[in-house]
Protein backbone atom coordinates (compact mmCIF):
# COMPACT_ATOMS: atom_id res chain seq x y z
CA UNK A 1 0.00 0.00 0.00
CA UNK A 2 1.30 3.43 -0.93
CA UNK A 3 1.74 5.93 1.87
CA UNK A 4 0.40 9.39 1.26
CA UNK A 5 3.27 11.61 2.37
CA UNK A 6 1.86 14.36 0.20
CA UNK A 7 -1.24 14.82 2.36
CA UNK A 8 0.78 15.85 5.40
CA UNK A 9 3.56 17.90 3.86
CA UNK A 10 4.74 19.29 0.56
CA UNK A 11 7.99 17.83 -0.70
CA UNK A 12 11.07 20.03 -0.94
CA UNK A 13 11.05 20.00 -4.73
CA UNK A 14 7.42 21.13 -4.75
CA UNK A 15 8.19 23.97 -2.34
CA UNK A 16 11.00 25.17 -4.57
CA UNK A 17 8.72 25.10 -7.59
CA UNK A 18 6.12 27.21 -5.77
CA UNK A 19 8.76 29.71 -4.70
CA UNK A 20 10.15 30.05 -8.22
CA UNK A 21 6.62 30.46 -9.53
CA UNK A 22 6.03 33.35 -7.14
CA UNK A 23 9.32 35.05 -8.06
CA UNK A 24 9.04 34.71 -11.82
CA UNK A 25 7.50 37.41 -13.89
CA UNK A 26 5.69 37.04 -17.13
CA UNK A 27 2.17 37.18 -18.40
CA UNK A 28 -0.75 35.74 -16.52
CA UNK A 29 -1.13 33.02 -19.15
CA UNK A 30 2.44 31.79 -18.58
CA UNK A 31 1.95 31.81 -14.82
CA UNK A 32 -1.26 29.83 -15.16
CA UNK A 33 0.47 27.28 -17.41
CA UNK A 34 3.28 26.86 -14.88
CA UNK A 35 0.77 26.58 -12.05
CA UNK A 36 -1.10 23.87 -13.96
CA UNK A 37 2.14 21.96 -14.48
CA UNK A 38 2.93 22.33 -10.79
CA UNK A 39 -0.48 21.01 -9.70
CA UNK A 40 -0.22 18.09 -12.12
CA UNK A 41 3.26 17.12 -10.96
CA UNK A 42 2.17 17.37 -7.31
CA UNK A 43 -0.83 15.11 -7.96
CA UNK A 44 1.31 12.66 -9.95
CA UNK A 45 3.82 12.55 -7.10
CA UNK A 46 1.13 11.94 -4.48
CA UNK A 47 -1.22 9.60 -6.28
CA UNK A 48 0.67 8.34 -9.31
CA UNK A 49 -0.33 8.41 -12.94
CA UNK A 50 -2.87 5.93 -14.28
CA UNK A 51 -2.02 4.69 -17.75
CA UNK A 52 -4.89 4.41 -20.19
CA UNK A 53 -5.66 0.93 -21.38
CA UNK A 54 -5.26 0.32 -25.07
CA UNK A 55 -8.54 -0.62 -26.58
CA UNK A 56 -8.56 -3.47 -29.00
CA UNK A 57 -10.81 -2.79 -31.95
CA UNK A 58 -13.87 -5.03 -31.98
CA UNK A 59 -13.82 -7.85 -34.49
CA UNK A 60 -16.55 -7.18 -37.03
CA UNK A 61 -19.07 -10.01 -37.21
CA UNK A 62 -20.63 -11.04 -40.46
CA UNK A 63 -24.29 -10.42 -41.08
CA UNK A 64 -26.75 -13.30 -41.32
CA UNK A 65 -26.92 -12.93 -45.09
CA UNK A 66 -23.11 -12.92 -45.45
CA UNK A 67 -22.88 -16.03 -43.26
CA UNK A 68 -25.45 -17.71 -45.51
CA UNK A 69 -23.44 -16.80 -48.63
CA UNK A 70 -20.25 -18.20 -47.09
CA UNK A 71 -22.06 -21.42 -46.14
CA UNK A 72 -23.42 -21.79 -49.70
CA UNK A 73 -19.97 -21.29 -51.19
CA UNK A 74 -18.51 -23.97 -48.89
CA UNK A 75 -21.30 -26.39 -49.83
CA UNK A 76 -20.69 -25.68 -53.51
CA UNK A 77 -16.98 -26.52 -53.11
CA UNK A 78 -17.77 -29.73 -51.24
CA UNK A 79 -20.24 -30.81 -53.90
CA UNK A 80 -17.67 -30.12 -56.60
CA UNK A 81 -15.18 -32.40 -54.82
CA UNK A 82 -17.85 -35.06 -54.36
CA UNK A 83 -18.83 -34.83 -58.03
CA UNK A 84 -15.27 -35.60 -59.18
CA UNK A 85 -15.11 -38.73 -57.00
CA UNK A 86 -18.71 -39.90 -57.42
CA UNK A 87 -19.86 -42.69 -59.76
CA UNK A 88 -22.00 -41.77 -62.78
CA UNK A 89 -25.32 -42.57 -61.05
CA UNK A 90 -24.68 -40.06 -58.23
CA UNK A 91 -23.38 -37.27 -60.48
CA UNK A 92 -26.90 -36.44 -61.67
CA UNK A 93 -28.14 -35.88 -58.08
CA UNK A 94 -25.06 -33.82 -57.23
CA UNK A 95 -25.69 -31.70 -60.34
CA UNK A 96 -29.22 -30.96 -59.09
CA UNK A 97 -27.86 -29.88 -55.71
CA UNK A 98 -25.24 -27.71 -57.39
CA UNK A 99 -27.82 -25.94 -59.57
CA UNK A 100 -29.97 -25.28 -56.49
CA UNK A 101 -27.02 -23.74 -54.63
CA UNK A 102 -26.01 -21.77 -57.72
CA UNK A 103 -29.53 -20.31 -58.01
CA UNK A 104 -29.53 -19.31 -54.33
CA UNK A 105 -26.13 -17.63 -54.71
CA UNK A 106 -27.34 -15.71 -57.77
CA UNK A 107 -30.41 -14.56 -55.83
CA UNK A 108 -28.22 -13.34 -52.94
CA UNK A 109 -25.94 -11.48 -55.36
CA UNK A 110 -28.97 -9.82 -56.98
CA UNK A 111 -30.20 -8.68 -53.55
CA UNK A 112 -26.76 -7.23 -52.82
CA UNK A 113 -26.70 -5.37 -56.17
CA UNK A 114 -30.19 -3.97 -55.64
CA UNK A 115 -29.25 -2.74 -52.19
CA UNK A 116 -26.17 -0.89 -53.54
CA UNK A 117 -28.27 1.09 -56.03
Amino acid sequence: MKTNVCRTSISLSQRRKVQTLERQGGSAVKKLERMGELIYSYGAECFGVVEKRKRTPPIPTKSRRQQEIDRLIMEKRQLKKLWTKAPDEEKEGINLLQTDIKARLIAENLRKKCRKK
